[in-house]
């Protein structure tokens, strides 16, 4: 198996309205500056703007889609490959899906981003059917059983579906036994003054290092004052 390579995705949510309501950047403004902040990509919903903004310079585009309406699932998927994605960051349904629908869902999207080859991962997230941990995990469990394999999951670190508070005699075990951590699309998070993040998957300093780097030239350079940046980790 090849060695997983950390790449730095900026999601544009991240500089809505910046600098100002009534100034905000253009697009290209944005991806200039998402660029030289040093990120390899952007997380957005696609559409032929991005694609081309993308592409002047040299950007990675990651698809993002949010729904729970089943005949949307092909629209939405076909979206983010015409915008040049590979991988699709999807917020499933909403946070009063059970299970069962949540796995139906799961299944389909699944399968029609295979037939397109594209690979969607779910995000854990508020106000979808992955909002805790308890629901993460059934999903996870219904999923597996169904189908052999492991969820594609889509770790956003600020939400309670991935924080969970754990005593520190037991920490390390249970994050090592985490099964669902072997099979991780991307891991999102909130980084703020520069502070430095590692990902147990690549286990690089250097991954840290550059992490730190970008936190910092993002906030110099586009201080959000809605918002903290978003950094996703694609493996």
């Amino acid at each position: 198996m090849s060695q997983p390579v950390l790449r730095h995705i900026a999601n544009l949510w991240t500089l809505l309205l910046h600098p100002s309501e009534k100034n905000e950047w253009s697009l290209e403004q944005k991806l200039i500056a998402i660029k030289a902040a040093g990120f390899d990509g952007v997380c957005w919903a696609g559409s032929a703007e991005l694609r081309a903004g993308c592409e002047r310079q040299g950007l990675i585009f990651v698809g993002g889609m949010a729904s729970g309406t089943v005949a949307d699932f092909p629209r939405l998927l076909r979206e983010q490959q015409d915008g040049g994605a590979h991988h699709v960051n999807v917020q499933l349904a909403a946070d009063d899906v059970l299970t069962p629908e949540a796995l139906e869902l799961a299944l389909v999207l699944n399968r029609e981003g295979k037939r397109l080859g594209l690979e969607p991962a779910f995000e854990t997230h508020r106000g979808t059917c992955t909002e805790t941990p308890e629901k993460t995990y059934a999903l996870a469990d219904a999923y597996q059983k169904q189908t052999g394999e492991l969820l594609p999951l889509s770790w956003d670190f600020s939400h309670f579906a991935v924080v969970k508070h754990l005593v520190p005699e037991n920490l390390a075990r249970r994050l090592a036994g985490a099964r669902l951590c072997r099979r991780p699309a991307a891991a999102c998070g909130y980084f703020r003054d520069a502070r430095i993040v590692q990902t147990r998957r690549s286990g690089k300093a250097a991954a840290a290092d550059s992490a730190a780097r970008n936190t910092a030239a993002l906030q110099r350079s586009k201080n959000c004052s809605r918002n903290p940046p978003c950094f996703r980790y694609l493996f």
